[in-house]
């Protein structure tokens, strides 16, 4: 604690007991926020007399420095911050000491501002049997990004990927596209146990060399041959 403090300030961070020279007899009264110390208010009343406070469990807006506020002081020295009447500055803050549950039981609860975050300190939870994600523009950032589900649908009029190494397993694949462009910088490599190309009209290979090897049998079938 610091030793230069006043006592004001000394005696909140002790135990939240009130000046008692600065307390009002009974009732309520307002008061102005002049300092806040950790979970512990200093007011200034009407008259320049100060006293330390505490914020009601039902005080749901955080008093801020030069707040003006409602409290009631009880018989036992304390006095407790009933409301927030005024706010000296633009900002607002609700805080609760412990776990927070907002419910509505048959109608909306609807979150509305020019921006909107949602802060997790470990981890963040949206569950619905229905979620829906709507933008004009989209991010999303992850060090490590899974997706389960038991069917997945994507689609798009525009696509762009770029990925440093990507492994894909598939029980069954099925690419159909109305034109197919394959560009390989280096190497492509097909192994399968069995290779079949079926192509309606015409099959052309244009290379600078080629080689065909197999280890027992090639056949070429067709109506005409043309080699050379």
């Amino acid at each position: 604690m610091n030793p230069n403090a006043s006592p004001i300030v000394a005696n909140c961070r002790a135990d939240y007991r009130s000046d008692q020279s600065g307390m009002p007899e009974s009732g309520l009264a307002a008061a102005r926020v002049v300092a806040v110390v950790d979970d512990c208010f200093i007011l200034a009343v009407d008259g320049g007399a100060k006293l330390t406070a505490r914020r009601a469990a039902g005080c749901l807006l955080c008093p801020e420095a030069g707040d003006r506020v409602l409290f009631w002081p009880d018989t036992a020295g304390s006095a407790y911050i009933l409301s927030v009447l005024e706010k000296a500055g633009p900002q607002s803050r609700l805080a609760f000491a412990g776990d927070v549950s907002l419910e509505s039981k048959a109608g909306e609860v609807v979150l509305s501002g020019e921006r909107a975050q949602i802060l997790g300190r470990e981890r963040v939870d949206l569950w619905a049997p229905e979620v829906t994600l709507s933008g004009e523009t989209g991010q999303a950032r992850f060090r490590v990004f899974d997706v389960v589900s038991k069917r997945l649908f994507a689609r798009a009029a525009q696509a762009a990927l770029a990925v440093g190494t990507a492994e894909g397993v598939f029980g069954r694949l099925v690419r159909r596209a109305g034109s197919l462009l394959s560009i390989t910088d280096e190497t492509e490599t097909i192994r399968a146990k069995r290779q079949r190309t079926l192509v309606d009209e015409r099959w052309t290979l244009d290379t600078g060399s080629a080689a065909v090897v197999a280890s027992e049998e090639v056949t070429v079938d067709g109506d005409s041959i043309h080699l050379g």
